[in-house]
């Protein structure tokens, strides 16, 4: 429902409204395009990762010489020199090896998935309410959803 000074503002303004609807609504379309593609994108690069039995894991490198530490337990990089892991580092170590060191899909990959589906699901449905897709919307309208 498009109020009385809407209207007005768009029988006063229409010249200019229409192409710069135009335009906003082929952004919104790129936009939209950009987020489902990411989205997507890292769903299958959790379970491309799960699938191969990737393994993300903690590794810090030292920052005097350059040498990578992974072993948590033993914070120290190759020449010796004390590095720091973040907190909790060791126990997801322990954990990561105590379930044999593959996991059909960690709880990481689980939260990344939902997120990305999550993130889909929003596009597509904001996509909708804002009417992105609607060519007979008034000028107005259409600027103001894309």
């Amino acid at each position: 429902m498009i109020s009385a000074a809407a209207r007005v503002f768009e029988r006063l303004f229409a010249t200019v409204l229409v192409p710069a609807a135009g335009a906003l609504r082929a952004v919104a379309w790129i936009a939209f395009a950009v987020v489902l593609a990411a989205a997507i994108a890292q769903a299958v690069r959790v379970f491309r990762a799960a699938r191969h039995g990737w393994e993300t894991a903690t590794v810090v490198r030292c920052r005097k010489c350059g040498a990578v530490a992974t072993d948590p337990r033993e914070p120290r990089c190759a020449n010796g020199h004390a590095v720091r892991f973040p907190p909790g580092a060791a126990e997801r170590e322990d954990r990561r090896r105590a379930s044999g060191g593959r996991m059909a899909l960690p709880p990481a990959g689980i939260l990344a998935v939902a997120s990305a589906a999550a993130i889909a699901a929003a596009v597509v449905v904001a996509a909708r309410a804002f009417r992105i897709a609607d060519v007979r919307a008034p000028a107005l309208a259409a600027a103001a959803g894309a």
